[in-house]
């Protein structure tokens, strides 16, 4: 086929806490990278860059005014930062910003087709407007970024293609009903899809997600130093590794506030339970992704015990990487039409 006619297909996938994309395709699998989801005010980076310390991080324009984001974001953020755990966060100047930080570390000139995704809660309301939002020209750091068409998809629904748009898994996904839980950082998100079909009635969310439980831990540990913990990474990282977390700097055990977090893991999995309760017999796998699934894993286990529960391989690039195999699947079609076009 002529090369003019082939598509560019790149997914994003802007989480409350992380920005993933697929930045390439090694031998058609997605390679995927991620930078924290914050956008600090450009403008201190020649700062920086004079001592010698360049950050990982690229400048992006929406509505005149300049954004830096990505991996290296956390060194530009100041002391104030822009709060983005709300609904309209996929109508914030912070948002845009973030998908051109990603466009930008893509660096394709042209995304015929663009894919990403919101949070059950949000996708049926927002998901037009959206569309209407990434589609044109995008300034990335100082060059024009065309995307020409885009896909909005709920964001659980991406793992379901990560898991089930392979070859081994392809037609028992197809003949089953599979519920998938995303464990995002302020979203706990659900849906069941009967094959690759959505059954929203069983779909859903709540906003319980692992910073929720973080500031459960937070908000006691505030009161025992007499100093405010804003550092929900560095209790994450202790809650992970079972290490005491370096808390002004003293090594502060979190031992006895750990239940506090669980507490906010066992009333998401209450609400997912009691929405699909009557239906548990008709759902043949659940699969769990989201980079706080190693939390809610052992709580989901305990609602549905006569289940069969997956945690989906790379579980914080799931969403993304079903995207992308999705996006891949619907521009093979329209290149199969475009050789049925040029053949007659």
């Amino acid at each position: 086929m002529d090369d003019s006619l082939r598509l560019t297909v790149r997914a994003v996938d802007v989480g409350y806490g992380f920005t993933k994309f697929v930045r390439e395709l090694r031998e058609s699998e997605p390679v995927c990278q991620h930078f924290p989801s914050m956008a600090a005010a450009a403008g201190r980076r020649a700062l920086a860059e004079g001592l010698g310390q360049r950050r990982d991080t690229v400048t992006v324009a929406v509505d005149g005014i300049d954004y830096e984001v990505g991996p290296d974001v956390a060194l530009a953020v100041g002391r104030f930062r822009e709060e983005t755990f709300h609904d309209d966060f996929a109508e914030s100047p912070t948002y845009l910003a973030l998908v051109r930080g990603a466009l930008a570390y893509i660096g394709q000139p042209t995304i015929d087709l663009l894919v990403v995704g919101l949070p059950v809660s949000t996708f049926i309301a927002r998901r037009e407007a959206l569309r209407a939002r990434l589609i044109g020209s995008h300034d990335c750091g100082g060059r024009a970024v065309e995307v020409r068409d885009v896909l909005v998809l709920a964001q659980p629904h991406g793992a379901l293609g990560a898991w089930g748009l392979t070859k081994s898994r392809f037609y028992e996904t197809k003949r089953r009903t599979t519920m998938v839980v995303d464990c995002g950082y302020r979203t706990f998100d659900w849906i069941v899809a009967r094959g690759f079909r959505v059954m929203d009635a069983l779909s859903g969310a709540v906003n319980r997600g692992m910073r929720d439980a973080l500031l459960a831990i937070a908000e006691p540990l505030s009161s025992q130093l007499g100093l405010p913990v804003r550092s929900l990474e560095r209790l994450d990282v202790a809650l992970r590794t079972g290490q005491p977390a370096l808390l002004a700097g003293r090594e502060i055990d979190l031992a006895g506030h750990v239940a506090q977090a669980h507490k906010v893991a066992e009333e998401a999995v209450a609400s997912l339970k009691a929405a699909v309760e009557e239906a548990a017999a008709e759902i043949d796998l659940i699969l769990l992704v989201g980079g706080s699934a190693w939390f809610f894993a052992p709580h989901l286990q305990r609602a549905f015990p006569k289940h069969r529960i997956e945690r989906v391989q790379d579980s914080m690039s799931a969403n993304v990487r079903g995207y992308q195999l999705y996006g891949m699947e619907i521009a093979a079609s329209r290149q199969r039409a475009l050789r049925a076009m040029e053949a007659a």
